[in-house]
């Protein structure tokens, strides 16, 4: 009998096409899938973002606050909006995992270069005269908060009512420490001026009386 000739239109050929679909279509898939592993997911555009953290560092008699972010660090990719955690440094920072920089958003931290400023207004002596009068207008008071029945009693002042709008934050309900430091720092400097003042006038009058001479009695002999 005569062997088939081996020719892809005739058996041989049938038979190498059904071999070849029974190695290759299973690795194809087999490629396939690990095409599909390999794929990123989805970006959520969430970013870990480093806060301002107090005004002060190293506060006295502050707690060291451990560090709760482990190898997370500020820039890497974070999947859940609003999570927190942290550094344990003595500014109180934490990384929150964010779309955007919470440090460059309105109410953020306090940059004091000029160059990202505008509308620039140098306070005068009339100007700060009347925010150091504003300090003395604030009413101190102690209180506790009332979801901590039991915490430390703390002292501050209300900001309901009428308070200086520089001193509020833009969420109504904190105050803007900045601003409150910066009003201090007017009332201080108003209160050296004066204090300059008055002891200008007093040398003026310990010469005036120099100038007069000693009249006081002699003792006798």
């Amino acid at each position: 009998m005569k062997a088939l000739p081996f020719n892809h239109t005739g058996y041989g050929g049938l038979l190498m096409q059904k071999i070849q679909k029974l190695i290759w279509l299973p690795a194809a898939a087999l490629l396939a899938a690990c095409a599909v592993q390999v794929q990123p997911g989805p970006s959520t555009g969430l970013k870990w973002y480093s806060t301002c953290g107090d005004p002060v560092c190293g506060r006295p008699n502050q707690e060291p606050v451990p560090n709760t972010c482990g190898n997370r660090v500020e820039g890497q990719v974070c999947s859940v909006a609003g999570e927190s955690c942290d550094l344990g440094n003595d500014c109180n920072q934490k990384l929150v995992c964010a779309s955007s920089d919470p440090k460059q958003q309105p109410g953020g931290c306090p940059i004091s270069k000029a160059v990202y400023k505008q509308d620039i207004h140098y306070i005068g002596a009339q100007e700060r005269g009347q925010l150091a009068r504003q300090l003395q207008d604030l009413r101190l008071a102690s209180w506790q908060y009332r979801f901590e029945p039991q915490g430390p009693t703390r002292l501050g002042f209300m900001i309901d009512g009428d308070t200086p709008p520089s001193l509020v934050k833009p969420d109504g309900n904190s105050v803007d420490l900045y601003g409150y430091m910066s009003l201090a720092v007017a009332a201080v400097q108003e209160q050296q001026d004066r204090i300059q003042g008055l002891e200008a006038r007093l040398l003026r009058l310990e010469q005036a009386l120099e100038a007069c001479g000693d009249t006081s009695p002699q003792p006798k002999q």
